[in-house]
């Protein structure tokens, strides 16, 4: 059975806090139908200073169900702070793992694993 998935800005007003970040969200890499679970990596770029926070993004599945992100801010930075010990530039998305809690701006990385991850 395929997947299609599709990443969506919630709010409009979404697309216009990331033009006035100066920083763009990208897609860098996609992992479906691996061993483990499907997944998809975010990464901002952009000039030192842009973030968005993505939780009000959702994905929409290939039944057609769109699912949100988080329900508590995932912020992703265009650089890599020094303060947290993950880089804050990626976020990875599972698809397949609904019952694990999300890494958030207050959580952190709770695994350990170098990036924030959202299911």
């Amino acid at each position: 059975m395929r997947r299609f998935i599709v990443f969506i800005a919630a709010p409009l007003i979404m697309l216009g806090s990331l033009q006035a970040t100066q920083g763009a969200l990208l897609i860098s890499e996609v992992a479906c139908g691996t061993t483990g679970d499907d997944w998809v990596e975010l990464r901002l770029t952009g000039e030192t200073g842009a973030e968005l926070n993505i939780a009000p993004l959702f994905v929409t599945m290939y039944y057609g169900a769109n699912e949100a992100l988080s329900t508590q801010p995932v912020t992703l930075y265009s650089h890599d702070r020094p303060e947290t010990p993950y880089d804050d530039r990626y976020a990875v998305v599972h698809l397949t793992r609904p019952a694990l809690a999300d890494e958030t701006d207050l959580t952190g990385d709770t695994n350990h694993n170098g990036s924030i991850d959202v299911y």
